[in-house]
């Protein structure tokens, strides 16, 4: 049980030192799906 919680919170705290990064690359990928998606809705709608 203590060594599964030790690994646990190892992990937790390295992902928490990388999750700057991760989130950013997370949103720019966001925004790369979602702003073309966005763009055929709109000119779908327009016509």
């Amino acid at each position: 049980m203590r060594r599964t919680d030790i690994s646990v919170h190892k992990i937790f705290h390295a992902h928490r030192q990388k999750g700057g990064i991760l989130s950013h690359l997370w949103w720019v990928s966001l925004l790369y799906v979602y702003i073309p998606l966005f763009g055929a809705l709109i000119t779908s709608a327009q016509i």
